[in-house]
């Protein structure tokens, strides 16, 4: 079940297009962390770019409720994904695929 983000302002066709760059994302992501108020995503070095890209997008239309950092390790990113809303913790989940 896909949940609608809080205040984003993305249109319709952009949202359709962002989730599909996630679900993309997420084919590479080596694991999901759980943590509180969200998650946190292994995912290889290489994919650095596209990674920063991204959160960069994401943070333009939904930085008012989603905090999202990314650490570069030697072969490793770590990109967690936050908010301190409820509906944006179940958004954060539904958009890696741990809806409860």
């Amino acid at each position: 079940m896909e949940h609608d983000p809080p205040d984003c302002s993305l249109s319709s066709n952009e949202e359709v297009s962002r989730r599909l760059e996630w679900s993309q994302l997420l084919e590479v992501v080596m694991e999901i962390h759980e943590v509180a108020n969200g998650v946190v995503l292994d995912l290889a070095a290489d994919r650095y770019g596209d990674v920063i890209d991204l959160v960069d997008r994401e943070l333009e239309c939904c930085g008012s409720w989603l905090e999202l950092s990314v650490e570069r390790r030697e072969k490793l990113i770590l990109l967690t994904a936050t908010s301190d809303e409820a509906d944006g913790l179940t958004a954060i989940r539904s958009m890696v695929g741990l809806d409860s």
